[in-house]
C-alpha cells in the first residue's frame, strides 16, 4: 500500500466527482483505469458511470475495472471467516465515511455483463498486473482479494 501512496504523492491527478459525468470529450482516451471505485456506487451509478467510461474512450480502447472479488468474498463466509468479510467488505465504519461503504459487489459474471450491456466486447479476466492496459505494475494493488478485469470498445 505505500507504493501506492507514493504514485498518489509524486504524480499529478485531478478529482472530479464523476456523478456529473466525465469532463472528457468523446472517444478521447485510449485507456481508462479504474480501482476499488465502482463497488461504492450504487447499480445505477456504476451503470453510468461504464456508460461514460465508454463514450470517452476512442474506438480499440481499453479499460480496466478492479473491485472487490464477490467470489472471494463469498469464499470467506463460506470458510466461516464472516466477521472479516462483514467488515472488510461491507460495513467499513472504521474508515469514518459513508462513501468508504460498499455499495454493491461484482464478481466476473456480473461485471462482464455490466461490461457488455454498455457495448463493450473482449471482456476478459486477468490477473494481478497482466493484461493489456500500460502501466499495470504501478497501478494495481491489493492482489489477494481483487478482481481485475478488461474490455474493449470495438
Amino acid at each position: 500500500m505505500e507504493d501506492y501512496r507514493k504514485i498518489l504523492t509524486f504524480n499529478k491527478f485531478i478529482h472530479y466527482n464523476l456523478e456529473y459525468g466525465i469532463p472528457l470529450p468523446d472517444k478521447w482516451a485510449d485507456f481508462v483505469y479504474s480501482s476499488h471505485l465502482l463497488e461504492h456506487l450504487n447499480k445505477k451509478k456504476g451503470e453510468t458511470l461504464i456508460k461514460e467510461i465508454f463514450r470517452i474512450l476512442k474506438p480499440g480502447g481499453l479499460v480496466r475495472i478492479i473491485v472487490p472479488d464477490l467470489e472471494f468474498v463469498v469464499g470467506l463466509y463460506n470458510k466461516g471467516e464472516k466477521q472479516r468479510m462483514l467488515e472488510d467488505f461491507f460495513f467499513i465504519e472504521q474508515r469514518g465515511s459513508s462513501f468508504a461503504r460498499h455499495k454493491y459487489m461484482y464478481d466476473f459474471e456480473l461485471l462482464k455483463e455490466l461490461l457488455e450491456k454498455a457495448g463493450f466486447q473482449d471482456v476478459t479476466r486477468f490477473e494481478f498486473q497482466k493484461g493489456r492496459v500500460p502501466d499495470i505494475e504501478l497501478l494495481d494493488n491489493q492482489p489477494d482479494v481483487s478482481l481485475y478485469v478488461e474490455a474493449a470498445k470495438i
